[in-house]
C-alpha cells in the first residue's frame, strides 16, 4: 500500500508533463501560422476637375427642356442703344443663350453699360448665364464707345512680331470687355492674308506669314484668356486668300489639300494644339473638302476636317447668317439646320429679330419631325455649357467703369509697342 502513492505521485507526474507539452506544441504551431494580412482597404480616387464639371453638365442638361436646349445654340443681335421688348422676350421666352452686339448698339459708357446690365436682368429667371459678345479685333474693327482709346490692328501687331505684345494686348482688350461685363470675343482673326485684293481681311491678318499668325494670334488669345473672355479664333478654315466679301457672296477656294495644310490652315491646327475653346467657321466654298456646300453647314468640313482630322473639341461658331453667302443661296432655317447636322454648334443671328424666330422654329419643327434627333441637340448644348461653366459666367452686373485706367494702360502699351517697333 505504500507503493501506491508513489504510483499516483508518477501519474500526476505524467500527466503533468502531458499537459505541459501539449500547450507548448498549441504555442508553438500559433506562432509557426502566417500572420493575417491586413484588411487592405481601397482609397477612394480623388475626382478631377474635370469630372466634376462633366458631371455638373450633365446635371444641368437634365434641367432643361428641349425648347431651353435649343435656345442655347442661338446667338442674337440687339437692334438698339436700349433693349428693346422683342429682344427681351426671346431672351425669356425663347431662352436665347446668348448676344452680339455691334457698333450700333454702343453710343457711350454708361449707356453700354445699362444696355448690358438690362441684358442680363432679362435672363434673371433663365436657368443658364448668358453669352455676350463682340468682335473686338483691334484697328478699323471695334464696337467699343469712342471714349476709349483703340487697340492697333492686328497688321500693326504681326510687324512688331513679338509675342509678349501679342499677349499684353489680348490681356487689354480682356480687361476692356471685362469691365463691361461681356464674356466673348470673334477674335483673333487667324486668317493668313495672303492675296493682296482680299476685300474683307488686309489689316485685320497678322501678316502673311502663317508662324507670324499663329504666334500672334495664341499669344493675344491666352491674354484675353487671362481676364476670363472667351477668344472665338476665325474665320475657319481660311478667309484670306479671296476675293470675295462673304457679307456679299460665297467666296471660293480653290487651293488643294496641301496648300490649306501648309498655309490656311496651319493657325488653326496650331490653336486647336494649344487647348481653343471656340471656333468661327466661314461661310467659305472650299473646294478641297466640300465643293457644293459652304463651310460654315458643311459636314465634310466640320466633322471630317475640324473635328476628326484635327480633333477639336471645343464649340463650333457660324459666321453670320444673315449674311449675303447664305441668304443668296438658302432660307435662314435652311441653313441653321444644315449647320447642326454638320456638327455646329451655335447659330449667330447677328440682325433682325425675325429671322432669330425663324431659326428657333426651324430647330423645333426638325426635332419634332426626326430631321434633328435630339441626341444631335445635347451633343452640341453640352459643348455650350461646358464652355460657359469653364469660364465661370455670370450674370452678374457691373456698376461702372474705370475709362482713364483704361485708356492710361492701353497708352502706355502703344508707347511701348513703337519703342519695340522703332
Amino acid at each position: 500500500m505504500r507503493n501506491v502513492p508513489k504510483l499516483l505521485l508518477v501519474l500526476l507526474v505524467c500527466m503533468l508533463i502531458s499537459l505541459l507539452t501539449g500547450c507548448l506544441t498549441a504555442q508553438e504551431k500559433q506562432s509557426t501560422l502566417p500572420e493575417e494580412p491586413p484588411k487592405q482597404t481601397t482609397p477612394a480616387e480623388p475626382i478631377s476637375e474635370s469630372d466634376k464639371q462633366q458631371a455638373e453638365v450633365l446635371a444641368k442638361m437634365r434641367e432643361l427642356s428641349i425648347e431651353e436646349k435649343i435656345g442655347q445654340l442661338v446667338l442674337m443681335g440687339i437692334e438698339g442703344l436700349q433693349l428693346d421688348t422683342k429682344a427681351k422676350d426671346l431672351i425669356e421666352k425663347q431662352h436665347i443663350g446668348g448676344i452680339i452686339l455691334f457698333k450700333r448698339n454702343f453710343d457711350n459708357v454708361t449707356q453700354s453699360l445699362q444696355l448690358i446690365n438690362a441684358v442680363k436682368q432679362s435672363n434673371e429667371a433663365g436657368q443658364v448665364p448668358l453669352l455676350i459678345s463682340l468682335d473686338e479685333e483691334g484697328g478699323r474693327v471695334t464696337r467699343l464707345p469712342e471714349e476709349l482709346v483703340k487697340t492697333p490692328t492686328n497688321r500693326y501687331i504681326g510687324n512688331v512680331a513679338n509675342g509678349k505684345f501679342a499677349y499684353d494686348i489680348g490681356e487689354l482688350l480682356g480687361k476692356k470687355l471685362h469691365a463691361f461685363g461681356l464674356n466673348m470675343d470673334f477674335a483673333p482673326v487667324l486668317d493668313v492674308d495672303s492675296n493682296p485684293n482680299n476685300p474683307v481681311i488686309g489689316d485685320r491678318s497678322y501678316g502673311a506669314d502663317p508662324e507670324i499668325v499663329s504666334q500672334a494670334g495664341l499669344n493675344q488669345a491666352e491674354g484675353m484668356i487671362s481676364q476670363q473672355i472667351i477668344p472665338v479664333v476665325k474665320h475657319f478654315p481660311g478667309h484670306g486668300d479671296t476675293s470675295v466679301d462673304s457679307h456679299i457672296d460665297v467666296p471660293v477656294i480653290t487651293h488643294d489639300k496641301k496648300r490649306l495644310q501648309e498655309i490656311e490652315l496651319l493657325p488653326f491646327k496650331r490653336a486647336i494644339k494649344n487647348g481653343i475653346d471656340a471656333i468661327m467657321v466661314g461661310h467659305l466654298l472650299v473646294q478641297a473638302y466640300d465643293p457644293l456646300v459652304p463651310a460654315s453647314m458643311s459636314k465634310p468640313v466640320i466633322e471630317g476636317l475640324l473635328r476628326d482630322e484635327l480633333q477639336f473639341k471645343g464649340v463650333v461658331i457660324t459666321d453670320d447668317l444673315i449674311m449675303g453667302a447664305v441668304q443668296k443661296n438658302y432660307t435662314i432655317g435652311e441653313a441653321a439646320v444644315r449647320t447642326i447636322q454638320a456638327g455646329g454648334d451655335i447659330l449667330l443671328v447677328g440682325h433682325g429679330y425675325d429671322p432669330v424666330q425663324q431659326v428657333v422654329t426651324a430647330l423645333r419643327e426638325a426635332v419634332n419631325s426626326g430631321e434633328l434627333t435630339e441626341q444631335r441637340i445635347n451633343e452640341s448644348v453640352e459643348r455650350v455649357l461646358k464652355l460657359k461653366m469653364e469660364y465661370q459666367l455670370d450674370d452678374l452686373q457691373h456698376d461702372s467703369i474705370d475709362v482713364e485706367d483704361l485708356n492710361r494702360q492701353t497708352k502706355e502699351l502703344l508707347a511701348q509697342l513703337q519703342a519695340n517697333k522703332k
